[in-house]
């Protein structure tokens, strides 16, 4: 059962700049992210600035945001933005690892909108990451 109150749902506690060597990753963390992507992640951060944290429970293990960390590892990042969720019960906290990654592998993509991408010669989606 979700914690809530008569508003709505609980929002989430705060974000805090951690050093990165707070961060404790989730051991038996199931998602797995190929050093191309991780440069890719790491790009963005560059390019657009660390606009979503890392989230950790309330004793800094990464609930989500592990390909983040690593992004950061390469990018030399001594701090960086952290959500604590010190709000979920164990169960709560594998539930949720789960529905963060398989939410995003599941939601799809408005083709009729190509006219805003741009795709290369196999139709792969051309960002500003994976230019040659």
């Amino acid at each position: 059962m979700s914690k809530s109150n008569a508003v709505g749902p609980r929002l989430p506690g705060k974000i805090e700049r951690w050093p990165v060597v707070k961060l404790i990753p989730y051991e038996r963390n199931a998602r797995t992210h190929s050093p191309e992507q991780i440069a890719q992640i790491a790009a963005s951060i560059q390019e657009y600035g660390f606009t979503a944290p890392i989230a950790v429970d309330e004793m800094g293990v990464i609930l989500y945001g592990h390909g983040r960390l690593a992004a950061s590892l390469m990018l030399r990042l001594a701090e960086v933005p952290v959500l604590i969720l010190d709000h979920l019960s164990e169960a709560q906290k594998r539930a949720y690892r789960i529905m963060d990654n398989r939410s995003a592998e599941l939601a799809g993509w408005e083709f009729q909108r190509r006219k805003f991408f741009r795709l290369d010669p196999d139709g792969r989606m051309v960002t500003p990451f994976n230019q040659v």
